[in-house]
């Protein structure tokens, strides 16, 4: 798994625990962040999954 797939599922998580405005803003831009490296909402959702 890439650096910035983990980086999004791990702020993925972190927003889950404490979803407020900080975390949700920094989910979003790791998720995009790893868009831009190729990654897809599917394989972040899958590595959610398996990690």
């Amino acid at each position: 798994m890439s650096d910035a797939i983990q980086a999004a599922v791990d702020a993925v998580r972190a927003h889950q625990q404490a979803p407020d405005t900080a975390t949700l803003h920094d989910m979003q831009q790791k998720v995009q962040d790893a868009q831009n490296q190729g990654a897809s909402l599917q394989d972040i959702a899958a590595a959610n999954r398996t990690s």
